[in-house]
């Protein structure tokens, strides 16, 4: 699974995702001179999975002085990429990071993640709009939106994975797919009887399908790659800082 001959990374996944329609906000390489048509942008590292390397950059001139700031400070353009802006409150004043993951042929919605700040990537589990453990529960076993992340893992050509997405004018916009996402224990320490039972059932339908991967005794098994480099620069501790070219 997760071919990485085929597989789109996060530029390729984001503009092709614009430009099949899915996604109403583009993506442009920072070495390219870019000019959004729409802003604010933020700007994000390509490779690695970090939060924004600005804040949110609300013109022209803003976004040249920035990446000409960023140039002159020794970050390689070409590991930078221009996002436009598109997220909005989910419920009242949160806004949310949605997810889904494949595996193999199944697909399933994962808990929520709420923040009331916009750029949603950690927080408390009990952090969420009053009152929502009840329509969280019908939303995941509804595995809501699931048929535009099938869409999604499609087009990336990606079998394993995380899809983060969340909801703008009602329509489902796609940021990531995180290619090894980590299963943590942080969801069982929910103090709120609903969402810990929501965190259960979100872990038990996603280990269930972990539990069929294993591949049938007629499949014959991917070859490991066998390269002295490639081995050294995978015991090495920064590995997922480095450029994209492994």
């Amino acid at each position: 699974m997760n071919d990485p001959a085929h597989a789109k990374n996060r530029y390729g996944l984001l503009r092709g995702l614009h430009q099949a329609g899915i996604n109403d906000f583009d993506v442009h390489l920072a070495g390219d001179a870019p000019k959004p048509s729409r802003f604010p942008v933020f700007l994000r590292y390509l490779s690695v999975s970090l939060p924004p390397v600005a804040g949110l950059i609300n013109s022209q001139s803003e976004l040249d002085s920035t990446i000409e700031a960023l140039a002159l400070a020794g970050e390689p353009l070409d590991d930078l990429i221009v996002i436009e802006y598109c997220a909005e409150p989910f419920e009242q004043d949160y806004f949310v990071k949605l997810s889904a993951y494949r595996i193999d042929d199944q697909y399933m919605l994962d808990l929520f993640l709420y923040d009331q700040k916009w750029y949603v990537k950690y927080g408390d589990v009990d952090t969420m709009p009053p009152n929502f453990a009840e329509t969280e529960a019908r939303l995941l076993r509804e595995n809501k939106w699931i048929d535009q992340a099938q869409q999604v893992f499609d087009l990336a050509q990606i079998e394993y994975g995380r899809v983060d997405f969340s909801l703008v004018n009602n329509r489902p916009q796609f940021y990531e797919i995180n290619f090894h996402p980590q299963f943590t224990m942080s969801e069982y320490e929910s103090k709120c009887p609903k969402r810990l039972e929501n965190a259960k059932f979100a872990a038990r339908r996603r280990m269930d399908a972990m539990k069929v991967l294993d591949a049938g005794p007629s499949e014959r098994a991917i070859a490991n790659i066998h390269d002295s480099e490639v081995t050294a620069f995978r015991l090495r501790p920064w590995r997922n800082f480095a450029p994209q070219r492994y």
